[in-house]
């Protein structure tokens, strides 16, 4: 509590009197690691600044800014809660402002806990966090809620997940919140995917090719054959009566076509009284 009294003296008498301004927008990407955080802030002003500040309820080093390829003459130094980080004679309208802090991760049996803060010492009129986890780590699922604010949006960009917010004109003195709970992806769940693929491809493999020598035998058929083909296609068992009905061909030119595919190793003839069952003998015919 006394630490938090004093981060809000330093925000509401120390650094409105340095500076105040209006933010269009701050974009804030967070990158967590096993042991450090780098922190990069994108922000844009509505007309020119000559000072700009960040406050921090933890301690930072390594702080660079930049605006349009210029890098900025910027100083930090460390409160008795945080950091300060202050950029003089700038005269800029955007800004990137990175540094890193050792103090955001923390450890806990085998699940790491991001917690990242922002006290708004601006009028913002829209500010964006997005927290992206290290490559080969998941949010994690032992934890109920895993992640705040609740409205967060989880996406992943091809390798890596991330939870990203939008917070619409946020008040003046209030301190934005935000924490994450992730972990390494299991080796089951990897095992997992791996079996789910091997799988995906041994089914998708046979119904690809099945349908690729269905069209090849087709194509290579006669109009008269291809016709009786489609029909036996479409019935797994038919009689030869049911093919003449529907073809309207004889019954001496269905018997001669049949015989063909017969020959072919295509179809099997099966007696049944006076009646003849045709069945496909090549799985891979079917569609």
């Amino acid at each position: 509590m006394n630490k938090r009294l004093m981060l809000l003296m330093i925000v509401f008498f120390i650094i409105p009197i340095v500076h105040s301004s209006m933010i269009k927008s701050l974009n804030v990407y967070v990158s967590p690691s096993e042991r450090r955080s780098s922190i990069i802030y994108n922000i844009t002003f509505y007309e020119n600044q000559s000072t700009m500040s960040i406050v921090t309820y933890y301690k930072v080093y390594d702080v660079k800014a930049f605006s349009g390829g210029r890098q900025l003459n910027c100083e930090h130094s460390d409160n008795a809660v945080g950091s300060s980080i202050i950029c003089k004679d700038v005269n800029v309208r955007s800004a990137t402002i990175m540094f890193y802090s050792n103090e955001l991760i923390v450890p806990r049996n085998g699940i790491y806990l991001l917690k990242f803060g922002m006290p708004v010492t601006d009028l913002i009129n829209v500010t964006r966090v997005k927290v992206e986890l290290p490559r080969g780590y998941v949010i994690s699922s032992r934890v109920n809620d895993s992640y705040y604010p609740e409205d967060g949006q989880i996406g992943s960009s091809g390798r890596t997940i991330y939870v990203s917010w939008s917070v619409q004109r946020p008040k003046i003195g209030e301190y934005m919140r935000f924490y994450v709970y992730y972990e390494p992806a299991s080796k089951t769940n990897f095992i997992y995917a791996i079996v789910a693929v091997f799988l995906l491809v041994v089914l998708f493999i046979p119904i690809y090719v099945s349908r690729s020598k269905s069209k090849m035998i087709l194509t290579a058929l006669s109009s008269d054959e291809k016709c009786i083909m489609e029909i036996i296609l479409k019935n797994k068992n038919i009689y030869q009566r049911d093919i003449v009905r529907e073809t309207g061909f004889s019954k001496a030119k269905v018997s001669r076509i049949l015989k063909t595919f017969e020959e072919r190793g295509l179809i099997k003839r099966e007696r049944k009284g006076r009646k003849s069952k045709i069945k496909l003998v090549n799985f891979w015919v079917r569609r």
